[in-house]
């Protein structure tokens, strides 16, 4: 089976409270089920050097009426795709926040629930990922906890599922935003402009 090697998951949510480095991703995913449909989006922080403003790229996509999907697949589905992408840079470290437990125990403990398709692209592509990355962890925030970076990701998901959106295949690229150097040199990434932001397609 692809998920020989499990992926690590964890409820410690200090592993998200460690400075960001380079070559470290910081992913936050999430699911939304509104208006008879269901959506993901995401939201990927990643710097090139030290000292550089962190990028932000973030994507949603609406994968289908409530009667056909629900908010775990959507989860499961926003990981695949998120895990995706990161594929494309080399990463000492990969970190995945989810509010979803139960998304979270399956990829610990994958056996015959539904979503297999996500579950199967979400470990074929950590094996690729592991090749050139040291560490790849998934973590559940709980509800108490608030993050940046996944409240961006919550914004998107609800972005899918505004009234009259229609299911999108394939799911479309990410969008990204550089956070400005200032609040780089502070340390922080509150405040995520997730709304108003510029925004650039990668080919």
């Amino acid at each position: 089976a692809p998920w020989e090697k499990r992926v690590q998951t964890t409820v410690d949510t200090e592993i998200i409270r460690q400075l960001d480095t380079n070559r470290a991703a910081y992913v936050a995913v999430s699911s939304s089920a509104r208006h008879g449909m269901v959506g993901f989006g995401a939201a990927i922080k990643t710097r090139k050097h030290v000292g550089d403003a962190p990028t932000i790229e973030t994507f949603s996509s609406t994968l289908g009426p409530r009667t056909e999907q629900n908010p775990y697949v959507g989860e499961l589905a926003a990981m695949a795709h998120a895990f995706g992408q990161l594929q494309r840079r080399k990463y000492h470290s990969i970190t995945l926040l989810t509010r979803n437990k139960a998304a979270l125990l399956t990829l610990r403990n994958p056996r015959q629930q539904s979503g297999q398709e996500h579950i199967c692209s979400i470990y074929e592509s950590i094996a690729k990922l592991k090749r050139k990355c040291d560490k790849i962890i998934v973590v559940w925030l709980p509800s108490g906890e608030d993050d940046e970076l996944w409240t961006c990701a919550k914004e998107k998901a609800k972005e899918a599922t505004r009234q009259g959106k229609e299911p999108q295949t394939p799911v479309p690229r990410a969008r990204s935003t550089t956070l400005s150097v200032a609040r780089a040199k502070r340390g922080t990434t509150s405040s995520l402009p997730c709304g108003k932001r510029k925004t650039r397609y990668h080919q």
